[in-house]
This record gives C-alpha cells, structure tokens and sequence, in this order.
C-alpha cells in the first residue's frame, strides 16, 4: 500500500507463509483449500489516515506548549479541550478517565512525559471507538489548520491551546 494514492487499485500477492500459514481454509460455497495457499487481494486504497512526519511534527510541536520537546499531562489536557470544541463534550465521556488512557497509552516509558518519539511511534488508537472517532476528527481538524500560511498557523494553534 506505500505510495499508493486514494482510488488507484492494485492487485496484491500475499505469500502462503506470511497469509494462512499451515491453516485449512473453508470457502464460503463449502470448499476447502489446503496450505499452502496464496492470498491475492484485489484493494483500492480509499483514504489515507496517517498524516506525514511533517505535518505530525508540525503538531506536536504546537502542543508542546513550554517548548521542552515532550508533552506533560497539562499539555494533553489542554489537547482534550480543543478536542471538546471539536466533537462536543457529549463525546467526550469521563475526561479524566480518558485522559489517563490517552496519556498512558502515549507515555510509553511511564516516566510522566510523552517524547516525540513516543507519539510518533504510537498507535493512536483506543478500545473505546468514541476515543478513535475523536483523535480522528481532531487529527483531521489540525492537519488541515497546518495547512493555513505559516505566518499565522503557529498563533492559531497556539490561541486555541
């Protein structure tokens, strides 16, 4: 799927080793398939989640508030509020307990902080599909504030935070 671009279509080949292993596979007009078998996925890539290093750089650093390369739970809950405005409270369930879970998912070595490294390298999912929903929606929101002219995107951001 690297370099693919939204609506173009490709044919995919997944080897036997990599697709079902040694597993017997059932069809669904009742027949059998018997490793090893190769899967091929026909797949037309329909929208692109993940934002470039850049852009999540870009982001990172306006969140990053006191300018010390990490985020602190204060710089998270100042996130959180922008996402209220974003999705509305009613979405936001308990903002403590999500908080927690965001910050804990993100904090991956539990020293208190969230480096650049760690947010980049995190899922940025979360078993509560509200929580997928709002990280979406807020991710959306702010990628495409990035793209207002620089003179202005770094005030912006910041004056919402």
């Amino acid at each position: 799927m690297i370099g693919m671009c939204p609506g173009e279509y490709r044919k995919i080949t997944v080897p036997a080793n990599h697709a079902f292993g040694n597993k017997v596979i059932q069809i669904p007009d009742g027949r059998h398939l018997k490793p090893p078998v190769t899967l091929i996925v026909h797949a037309t890539l329909i929208q692109i989640f993940r934002q470039t290093q850049k852009e999540i750089d870009s982001a990172f650093n306006i969140w990053d508030t006191d300018n010390d390369d990490r985020l602190n739970k204060q710089e998270l809950l100042n996130i959180f509020k922008v996402f209220i405005q974003i999705v509305g409270k009613n979405k936001m369930g308990n903002l403590d307990k999500m908080l927690d879970q965001w910050f804990g998912m993100l904090d991956v070595d539990h020293n208190g902080f969230i480096t650049k490294n760690e947010f980049l390298k995190s899922e940025h999912t979360a078993a509560d599909p509200i929580s997928i929903e709002m990280f979406q929606s807020f991710v959306k929101r702010y990628m495409s504030m990035l793209k207002t002219t620089s003179s202005t995107r770094d005030k912006k951001l910041k004056d919402e935070l």
